[in-house]
């Protein structure tokens, strides 16, 4: 998910390779709502004025039938980018 348009994630989607059956699902969320819900807003001023508003902070979630098994946020602190890379979330399925 990303603070994109469908179009935009379509795109991505295709660049990385995914196929209509994946696993991996690409979701736009332009105005935010799921961003909010989900409580990670990324809300930076310095990207607020480059990129023409607040964003989502990098994530990742595992969904399993409508129930979430994992999450990891990262924070650039005590939780790394690389903790919600593909490899890492792919031990938790």
């Amino acid at each position: 998910m990303a603070v994109n348009d469908s179009c935009v994630m379509g795109a991505f989607g295709k660049a990385s390779g995914a196929k209509e059956d994946s696993i991996i699902k690409f979701f736009g969320d332009p105005s935010l709502t799921a961003t909010k819900k989900l409580g990670v807003v990324l809300n930076i001023p310095l990207i607020r004025q480059l990129l023409g508003g607040p964003r989502c902070k990098r994530f990742a979630m595992v969904v399993d039938n409508g129930k979430v098994k994992h999450v990891v946020i990262a924070n650039g602190e005590d939780v790394k980018d690389e903790e919600t890379y593909a490899p890492k979330i792919m031990e938790h399925l």
